[in-house]
């Protein structure tokens, strides 16, 4: 390993990240990287986490790959392939004229190119300098000409290996030797070793080298030291002509061992695996493994041990490699394969303290993957244990795990038990235990001066510890309290000093977390292009880093996002994604969540027919209770209400009273049009009291109250109650019409704003102020318009052009205009 990675490798290439973001800004690239498959897997393994940062930063990044070997680019995303295809026959030709001399036979080298050659560029390359090694290609002093004899012909006619075999005839004795063991490496070898194991002097091996050079066997050496094979195809019919290669293998690893103790590790534990040694091929590798270990190489370490594991060796050295890798996939939060390979383990064997570890990091695993009832198990065994600092760490887990399941109540019973060892807790741990109690003090009992305070302190410990990693995350939660508490510029202010910590520790998943959490945030307060630029920032970095549940919320969120400013095009393509997405990696509840949204995208659109296949869908997954949450059952309540208000069905007010009690604030840009619509439902069937009676409920007096959006809502449906009938002590209904359409100006386009203005138009008309009504009109027509023509699917076209609120609204208009139309030519 470079000495630059011994101290810590983490930090390097943190290091690295945070470099190239600030340095990369606005230059746009170009980086290329070749041969990367034969990269080792720690350079790879460096590779995987660093290039994504120059994809975020617009680097187009150019990657080769040898052919012969199996592919590495599925290490990253947001890739396309390129294959270099054959010359063509006009490519060839300029290729040859470009490249010689004018007296040079091009005629007759494009000849055997195209009879002998499979046309390949880099093989077109080799195929002449094989032309000159085999005496085809003859050059004197007063001309070059080209001459194939018959037994040439034939080699040149059948299989490569008879090529190669004439190309390695012309090989002395010792050439030859060196040429093989050239080839019974992976890597690229340095001559001083070399020439140790061969037994021959500095400058005999250069003069071997340089004989190989001049015969094609080789590469240049002008860019490296270390001789290799020009082809791989030759390189392994080379191989194939060692005899006894378990034993050739087995004395070139003991030759390294001795002389060369700085060798390549890997390498030289690939020599006593080929040579049947595996015990020996482990102890090497075991090394590697321990170097890894250190520099927190985790993602090589685990590849390391899985080859290890691999190997035909006794059962406690395989015992000792299991347990290391069950240890380094826990490391990597790979907690399915820590249960898939822990079977494999013989308890029996451990002591109490080694047991009582690996037993933590089994339950640990059962946590993350939702499998409470094992963990709760577990947990419950441990912590019988005696060991102070392993039961708090016992109870931190079972703390988080109440949390999670939304049980405030025994989570803080189990912090405030961890709390009376305050004292001996560490810093980091004293900021995780006050940043939980502050959580649980807001989401219990919405406190939130005692929330705040306690998560401040949080801080303050994590801040002497220097985990500033979970101080950014926990400026985001802090951000989100202030939210819903409706201090919105302390919100963003919090959320940007998380976005800037960050940036400076190079930590992408969580500035793409931050972001997305700025994007909803901007969504709420319905500043959709503001939330748009931030929901495309994070799924930037979610797909170039390849975090698949969360490029798959922000798909969901984006497709929210497009439903509520009319981009029905778009909302319905992230929307089939985002739920495809999830059903791949297996989320039932956002899944569920995906499919919530795009059964209101139906709605709003107005198709019946697919907005019952998903009530249906709903209903399957209920039965399954495991995979059906509180959120899930209230996500189907409005569905169902949703296809009432389509069927047009009368509604009843205990029906909308009873969702919106069990609808919170927070909740609003979920639920909050489909409240408003049952409304405007419950209006056109004429059920003016009942509308009069939910208006006056605090959620939507709150509601309206605190977005402006739904205020407008708010003044619309009285507006078209006294336009229906006169209440005493209401305004005009025009009055309420121009108060909703003066609030809607300065907000997205909604099909609210329509409404308004075609409600406005018909008030004008019924009052014979054609002039007046002349311009919602127009306007009122140009957005439906405007919406209708952003739609490419002929599905949801169609449906949206015979919703029967649109039709009617756009068959009024047209009247109207006809009407206008012929009041103009009266006049005139």
């Amino acid at each position: 390993m470079p000495k630059l990675f011994d101290s810590d490798r983490d930090e390097f290439v943190q290091k690295i990240k945070v470099f190239s973001d600030s340095a990369l800004k606005n230059s746009n690239p170009v980086i290329l990287i070749d041969d990367f498959n034969l990269y080792d897997e720690f350079v790879r393994d460096v590779f995987k986490e660093v290039l994504p940062v120059f994809q975020i930063n617009n680097a187009k990044i150019i990657i080769s790959e040898n052919t012969n070997y199996q592919t590495d680019t599925n290490l990253f995303v947001n890739i396309r392939d390129f294959q270099i295809s054959h010359f063509t026959d006009s490519q060839l030709i300029d290729f040859i004229e470009i490249s010689y001399w004018q007296h040079f036979p091009k005629r007759e080298l494009k000849k055997i190119i195209g009879l002998y050659s499979d046309l390949l560029p880099g093989n077109v390359k080799q195929f002449i300098k094989d032309l000159i090694v085999l005496g085809v290609l003859k050059y004197s002093a007063s001309e070059v000409s080209l001459h194939v004899s018959e037994e040439l012909e034939i080699a040149l006619r059948s299989s490569n290996e008879e090529i190669y075999r004439i190309r390695l005839s012309n090989l002395s004795a010792e050439e030859l030797k060196l040429a093989q063991l050239i080839s019974a490496f992976e890597i690229g070898v340095e001559q001083t070793v070399l020439a140790g194991i061969l037994g021959i002097s500095s400058e005999k091996i250069k003069e071997l080298i340089s004989g190989l050079e001049k015969k094609n066997i080789i590469d240049s050496l002008n860019l490296s030291n270390s001789p290799r094979i020009n082809s791989v195809s030759f390189k392994n019919y080379i191989y194939s002509t060692i005899s006894s290669k378990t034993k050739y293998h087995l004395v070139i690893a003991n030759t390294i061992r001795k002389l060369f103790p700085n060798f390549n590790i890997i390498e030289l534990a690939r020599h006593y695996e080929l040579a049947g040694e595996f015990e020996k091929s482990a102890e090497v590798i075991k090394k590697e493994i321990e170097l890894a270990h250190k520099i927190s190489a985790f993602a090589y370490k685990k590849s390391l041990l899985e080859k290890v594991f691999s190997f035909k060796i006794n059962e406690n050295t395989k015992q000792e490699f299991l347990i290391d890798l069950i240890k380094t996939n826990y490391s990597l939060s790979d907690y399915k394969s820590v249960l898939e390979i822990f079977d494999k383990l013989q308890l029996n064997e451990f002591d109490e303290n080694s047991l009582n570890e690996i037993l933590f990091i089994k339950a640990v695993a059962y946590k993350n993957l939702q499998l409470t009832e094992e963990a709760n198990k577990i947990f419950t065994n441990l912590l019988s244990k005696t060991d102070l600092r392993f039961r708090n760490k016992v109870l931190f887990e079972f703390a988080d795990m109440e949390f999670d399941l939304g049980k405030y109540e025994k989570s803080q019973e189990i912090c405030l038990e961890i709390k009376n060892s305050f004292d001996d807790l560490n810093s980091e741990d004293k900021g995780r235990l006050l940043n939980l109690l502050g959580l649980i003090e807001y989401n219990l009992k919405k406190d939130f001066e005692n929330a705040t305070s306690l998560i401040n302190e949080a801080i303050k410990e994590f801040e002497q510890a220097k985990s500033f990693g979970k101080i950014a995350g926990i400026y985001v939660n802090l951000g989100i309290i202030y939210f819903e508490k409706g201090i919105n510029y302390k919100t963003m202010e919090l959320l940007n000093q998380a976005i800037t910590l960050n940036e400076n520790l190079g930590n992408f998943e969580q500035t793409g977390l931050i972001q997305m959490n700025l994007g909803v945030v901007q969504m709420e307060l319905r500043n959709f292009e503001l939330a748009e630029e931030y929901l495309i920032s994070a799924k930037k970095i979610f797909k170039i880093f390849g975090f698949k549940y969360y490029y798959s919320l922000i798909m969901s969120n984006l497709g929210e996002l497009y439903l509520a400013t009319c981009d029905y095009e778009n909302a319905h393509s992230c929307l089939i994604e985002a739920r495809s997405e999830f059903n791949e990696i297996g989320n039932t509840e956002e899944e569920l969540m995906a499919l919530f949204i795009l059964g209101k995208f139906w709605f709003i659109i107005g198709d019946k027919e697919e907005l019952s296949k998903i009530i249906n869908q709903y209903e399957y997954y209920s039965y399954a209770k495991d995979s059906f949450s509180e959120l899930s059952e209230k996500n189907y309540s409005y569905l169902k209400l949703m296809l009432k208000i389509i069927d047009n069905n009368n509604l009843k007010v205990e029906e909308i009273l009873e969702l919106i009690e069990k609808t919170s604030d927070s909740e609003v840009t979920q639920f909050g049009e489909i409240i408003f619509q049952s409304l405007e439902k419950m209006i056109s069937n004429g059920q003016v009291s009942d509308v009069l009676l939910l208006l006056k409920s605090s959620y939507i007096k709150d509601t309206s109250d605190r977005i402006t959006y739904f205020n407008a809502y708010r003044d619309y449906l009285l507006g078209k109650l006294v336009n229906q009938e006169r209440i005493e002590g209401y305004k005009s209904s025009i009055e309420y019409f121009e108060s909703a359409f003066n609030q809607l100006e300065n907000e997205s386009i909604s099909e609210l704003t329509w409404k308004v203005l075609v409600a406005i138009t018909e008030l004008y008309f019924e009052r014979g102020n054609y002039h007046k009504a002349k311009r919602p009109r127009l306007y009122a027509m140009e957005l439906i318009n405007m919406i209708l023509e952003s739609i490419n699917n002929p599905r949801i076209r169609n449906k949206f052009l015979e919703k029967k609120e649109r039709k009617e609204a756009l068959e009024l208009l047209k009247q109207l205009s006809n009407k206008v139309q012929a009041n103009e030519f009266q006049q005139s």
